[in-house]
């Protein structure tokens, strides 16, 4: 692509890991990496824009993301529309002992400028453990973010999970009745899940989330929530839409939507001898449609 091979750092008495690379929309790519100091194992956020020509755009070594004490860790990031990036990362400054990891945000602009709050925007300071899920961009410069937290069970029980979301706008800003909006619970009895399919961004500011939960067992069930460009939840039950299915062969799900906004539910069961692909059509009541269904055999050799 450039010709050259590009040195982000030289990594002496450091190591680099968690690399994402996104376009900055002007033929060029952001780079965001996670880079551990040897002598104290502290960790911390870098990033690097790099345009079309293999130029290091925003300093020899990038730029140091936060400045705070504590360790930064797992960065993801998109584009802005300005030929910057939005950020998001995992932060310790709260809990030095690293027993405790806090969600963070900044907005970088196309010439190396942090945006938002000195340090980062808090998205979430809860004493539970955060993880995060994914960035969507917003139709305004800003972005959406999604985490998961572990709620404990009670003495002696599994523990479950719950999805939360933030809407945050081009300066950084949110809808204050939006500030940490839960919008799907597993129950501890449901606490095996997977994404079906990646977050299903629907192109104005709205998102939807497929889960699979308890899968590889007999009573698995599929949970589906939309939350539209408002913050709404579609489905409102805790757990949102939950489809039971047929036993654990369900594969290879995809959530999409037709021209006039159902969701398009699809999913492939195999045997021995075929595959049974099966697409429903659901409204946003939540009322479930049969579109297709068909069988593929499997080649044998």
């Amino acid at each position: 692509m450039w010709g050259k091979d590009v040195e982000l750092t030289s990594g002496k008495g450091t190591s680099q890991t968690e690399h994402k690379i996104v376009s900055d929309n002007f033929g060029g790519v952001i780079l965001a990496w996670e880079e551990r100091t040897i002598i104290n194992e502290e960790s911390h956020v870098y990033i690097q824009r790099i345009d079309s020509l293999g130029n290091k755009l925003w300093g020899d070594k990038g730029i140091l993301v936060v400045k705070t004490p504590g360790s930064q860790i797992t960065p993801h990031i998109i584009p802005d529309l300005s030929g910057g990036a939005i950020v998001a990362w995992s932060d310790c400054r709260n809990d030095l002992t690293g027993a405790n990891w806090d969600i963070y945000m900044q907005r970088i602009n196309s010439r190396g400028e942090p945006l938002w709050a000195a340090d980062g925007v808090m998205i979430s300071t809860d004493a539970r453990d955060e993880f995060i899920g994914e960035l969507l961009p917003g139709m305004d410069g800003g972005a959406t973010i999604v985490w998961n937290m572990v709620v404990p069970g009670v003495a002696g029980t599994a523990q479950g999970f719950e999805f939360h979301f933030r809407k945050l706008n081009s300066e950084g800003s949110w809808n204050p009745t939006l500030m940490s909006s839960k919008f799907l619970s597993l129950p501890a009895s449901e606490t095996n899940y997977e994404l079906a399919d990646d977050i299903f961004n629907d192109g104005e500011n709205g998102f939807a989330i497929a889960l699979i939960a308890g899968k590889n067992h007999t009573d698995a069930k599929l949970h589906i929530q939309y939350v539209n460009p408002g913050g709404e939840m579609a489905f409102a039950y805790d757990g949102g839409l939950r489809i039971d299915t047929l036993g654990s062969d369900w594969e290879d799900i995809q959530l999409s939507t037709d021209s006039i906004g159902n969701f398009l539910l699809s999913w492939t069961q195999p045997s021995d001898s075929a595959t049974l692909v099966t697409t429903h059509k659901i409204d946003i009541n939540g009322s479930m449609t049969l579109v297709d269904s068909k069988i593929e055999p499997i080649d044998s050799f």
